[in-house]
């Protein structure tokens, strides 16, 4: 009899632990449940926005930056979702970024720590157009969103035409809405403009996004926003290659924040291709006006034009011995450079490829600049000088007739390169 009472009560027991195990996961799974509900359920009065910041003085923010705001007073709810989100601590996060495999994110935060960088701190000019969207499109782009911010969802292999800030919005707003998509924009464009407001191109109607070229190419399109002359767009002119001279599709367009915000500001959807007649945002709002200007630094190019001159002013009074040591130093940088042109040809990177700066810009300039001081071996590199000066001239030949642009301060520089090689050609020749 004990034994029964004991065993009973050793199952009663058992019972009321198995309860109590139940109550408490549910005390602590029911929040977080409630929780994910609120965050994918908006109130009728909720508004969704595109919200389009002004570029920044640091590089990566030299083009702006989008963003997605998500505003639900009733539901106390005010975040901001935004793409291209990256760590400078990440592992090997250098050589990755040239290589073009660098992984960014997407983030979630409250719409206050947003305005505080780009307002606050930055002094941007932010500007907002509330998203035309019906309830359930609205359900279904945070439903995207969300799913996008998951930790196995949330990292992206970064693509600088393909997949940035803006085309990630872009992709996401239509594909999780099902949008038929038309709008007619046509604007012009101010390519000397270290900001320019507005550029040409066309939308047909269709059921499904069908964008005409526009005139422009990419390197003029980031000129546009970097400075034709400034130090950075004498870097880049020389890293972009004969892709980034091609007319822009729509595509590459959308890679810029404002340029995504003027299409958008054009553009019609619907349900289906009989009812593409609802605008997809509506006019712009001011948020905050930009606090000063950009400083567009001409540095790099006072030096370029400095060192052509003092070249100059050394070939006239032939000082050979100084102007070898400059040619060694100049050969060192340039063939550098060759070697990051060639890295950057196999990467993951978009308007890299077929590069012709790689033909004056050449690794065999690093031999050329170890064997030039030595005495001995200076008088057997002919073959080498007309390699090098013959790799100039075509890459001279092919940005003249426009096969590839360039600046026209790198080719002053291959014309100089031509007479230094033809120089040290003469110097081959002569007996030791």
């Amino acid at each position: 009899m004990r034994k029964q009472k004991w065993g009973c009560k050793y199952y009663c027991d058992k019972m009321q632990r198995k309860i109590y195990i139940a109550i408490i996961t549910l005390l602590f799974v029911l929040p977080i449940t409630i929780t994910a509900q609120r965050k994918l359920s908006l109130s009728p009065q909720s508004k969704i926005s595109l919200i389009t910041c002004s570029p920044g003085e640091i590089i990566y923010e030299r083009f702006g930056h989008s963003a997605i705001r998500v505003q639900d007073a009733e539901n106390n709810i005010d975040v901001v979702y935004h793409y291209g989100v990256f760590n400078f601590e990440a592992p090997n996060f250098v050589l990755r970024f040239v290589l073009g495999t660098n992984n960014y994110s997407i983030a979630r935060l409250p719409w206050r720590d947003f305005f505080q960088y780009y307002v606050v701190e930055r002094g941007a000019a932010v500007c907002s157009n509330q998203l035309n969207l019906m309830q359930e499109e609205k359900y279904k782009l945070i439903q995207a969103l969300e799913n996008n911010c998951r930790p196995q969802n949330r990292y992206y292999q970064y693509n600088l035409a393909y997949k940035n800030c803006a085309t990630c919005i872009y992709n996401i707003i239509t594909s999780s809405c099902n949008f038929y998509v038309t709008s007619n924009y046509s604007g012009t464009i101010d390519i000397g403009a270290n900001i320019a407001d507005s550029i040409r191109w066309s939308v047909n109607d269709s059921a499904y996004i069908q964008y005409t070229n526009t005139t422009i190419t990419y390197r003029e399109r980031v000129a546009s926003y970097l400075g034709k002359y400034s130090n950075w767009m004498l870097l880049i002119t020389l890293l972009f290659g004969t892709d980034a001279d091609i007319p822009l599709g729509w595509k590459q367009m959308l890679s810029f924040p404002k340029e995504l915000q003027m299409l958008m500001l054009e553009t019609l959807v619907g349900n289906n291709k009989s009812t593409v007649n609802r605008n997809l945002v509506l006019p712009t709002e001011v948020i905050s006006h930009k606090r000063g200007e950009i400083n567009v630094s001409h540095s790099a190019l006072f030096v370029l034009i400095a060192m052509i001159i003092a070249i100059v002013v050394m070939m006239i009074t032939k000082s050979h011995k100084l102007l070898l040591c400059v040619d060694c130093v100049i050969f060192t940088i340039m063939g550098i450079v060759g070697i990051l042109l060639i890295v950057l040809a196999f990467s993951e990177h978009p308007f890299v490829n077929y590069n012709f700066n790689v033909l004056w810009l050449n690794p065999l300039q690093l031999f050329a600049a170890i064997c030039l001081p030595i005495k001995s071996i200076r008088y057997k590199l002919k073959w080498l000088m007309v390699l090098l000066m013959m790799a100039t001239i075509i890459s001279l030949i092919v940005f003249v007739i426009g096969i590839q642009h360039s600046n026209i301060i790198h080719i002053v520089l291959m014309g100089l390169l031509i007479i230094r090689y033809n120089y040290y050609l003469r110097l081959c020749t002569q007996k030791h």
